[in-house]
């Protein structure tokens, strides 16, 4: 689904697509406390910089993965309050 309400929240007609995927492939789902965390200076920890450190450690097993972008969120954020829920789930194609 390209765009619209996220699968499951509400009832309804969704648009479909097929794609292909590959052994070693990666899905990372995340709720927005993840890319909403924000430090001191309350800059939010964004889109741009979860997609940085799969990137950067694509090479890792699902639980190493999981590890470094907790460990990256919690360093953005070390002095701030959680404000919403984190969760984090990691998928790689075999």
């Amino acid at each position: 689904m390209e765009d619209g309400a996220p699968l499951g929240l509400m009832e309804g007609e969704y648009s479909g697509n097929r794609i292909s995927y590959s052994s070693g492939d990666i899905f990372v789902f995340y709720t927005d406390g993840i890319t909403e965390a924000m430090n001191s200076r309350r800059d939010m920890y964004g889109k741009e910089r979860l997609a940085e450190i799969v990137y950067r450690n694509r090479k890792l097993e699902p639980k190493e993965l999981l590890s470094a972008i907790e460990k990256d969120v919690r360093r953005f954020e070390p002095k701030s309050t959680q404000h919403d829920d984190m969760t984090i789930i990691v998928v790689k194609m075999l």
